[in-house]
């Protein structure tokens, strides 16, 4: 059974390799442009990320962050579009577009061809008479796509997209159905609701619907070739996108909280000696938290309030995003990648953040021993 399960694997990807390959069966975002109506919103952005908001601990660990160098250029963002495509399909779990000539549009999949075949739903994009098609969802906007069930990359590449949405509905006065995940998760419909989308969502529980106008949206973000060897692309993130985002939510005043956010609840990137951790941490007066206990407002609102945040890498500190003036002391996995907290980087940069991050010593999956007396000398420097 194994060797059959590798077989058709490798006769999946190798065919998908030739349909990708077939011309005009992939539109990426310069052929949707050509090909279709662009409607523009927001604003040209010129990013530029001078000045030192980062620390390193030790300070050799920088030399593992070479993507930093990506970021010392000036890059101009384009200003986001949307388009309407008319007698469209989505196919798959993972919702992927696909025009009148069957041609699958990129920008819905988050532009990972690597992704998509990862996530099995290349067969229902070469092979839609396998599988039928439900009745069409009228008119729809996807918030589904290869990565949409992490947190992180639901609120970084996924929410601020909505933007288009508010934009289309107040130029034309309708109201498109917003798809999401049949397993989505609490928080997605929390984060819905608070900005006022509620009323709108539709779960997605089909492989291939018709949709009489779907709307398709670019995503925020640029991609420029990575001066680090190990990296082929640098995603450079939309300030605008996360403004938008901060100013749709409830904003509440800083009260100079210190918070430690737990991952004891989580899979991996665990603090093993989280106990004298937290015994070190209450002499600063911090409050223990775990997210995934808390509503996405509270979430938001903790952050908000925060002065001074410490947690092990992972998709908690996407919540900077709606913090100002924040410190934070990021405890990283020393054999992990770095390029995965490249997001929080610029999040410091766009509003004023502070951040400390600390080496620390691997095991299994990616838990961490903290040294527990560097993180105090972090923490005292920080309050003096």
């Amino acid at each position: 059974m194994k060797f059959i399960l590798i077989v058709y694997r490798r006769l999946l990807k190798v065919l998908w390799e030739r349909w990708v390959n077939s011309s005009g069966q992939v539109v990426d975002r310069n052929s949707l442009i050509q090909k279709y109506q662009v409607n523009n919103y927001s604003i040209e952005q010129a990013v530029s990320f001078h000045g030192r908001t980062h620390n390193f601990y030790p300070k050799k660990f920088e030399k593992k962050f070479g993507w930093l160098n990506d970021y010392k250029k000036t890059q101009r963002i384009d200003k986001p579009f949307y388009v309407n495509i008319r007698n469209a399909e989505l196919r798959g779990k993972r919702c992927l577009a696909i025009d009148c000539n069957g041609s699958l549009i990129l920008e819905s999949s988050g532009n990972s061809l690597g992704y998509l075949l990862r996530s099995g739903d290349a067969k229902y994009v070469m092979f839609p008479g396998l599988f039928k098609a439900s009745k069409s969802v009228g008119s729809a906007f996807s918030l589904v796509d290869s990565l949409s069930l992490n947190y992180y990359h639901w609120v970084n590449d996924l929410l601020p997209m909505l933007e288009a949405y508010e934009v289309f509905e107040r130029l034309t006065h309708e109201r498109p159905k917003i798809i999401i995940d049949n397993d989505a998760p609490n928080y997605q419909y929390e984060f819905l609701e608070a900005l006022g989308f509620g009323s709108e969502i539709f779960t997605w529980t089909s492989n291939r619907s018709k949709v009489d106008s779907l709307l398709v949206t670019s995503r925020r973000y640029l991609q420029v070739p990575s001066e680090d060897p190990k990296w082929a692309k640098t995603h450079i993130l939309s300030k605008a996108g996360f403004d938008w985002l901060r100013n749709r939510l409830p904003r509440s005043t800083k009260l100079n909280k210190r918070i430690y956010v737990s991952r004891s609840d989580a899979g991996g990137r665990k603090v093993v000696n989280e106990i004298e951790l937290l015994r070190m941490l209450e002499e600063y007066r911090f409050d223990m938290v775990i997210l995934s206990n808390m509503k996405v407002l509270d979430q938001i609102q903790l952050f908000q309030e925060a002065s001074i945040v410490v947690t092990a890498h992972g998709a908690a500190l996407t919540n900077t995003i709606f913090s100002d003036s924040l410190d934070v002391v990021e405890l990283f996995p020393e054999r992990r990648y770095t390029e995965s907290t490249s997001t929080f980087y610029q999040i410091a940069h766009y509003y004023g953040h502070q951040y400390h991050v600390v080496a620390c010593q691997q095991t299994e999956n990616e838990n961490i021993i903290v040294d527990i007396h560097l993180v105090k000398e972090i923490v005292s420097k920080i309050l003096e």
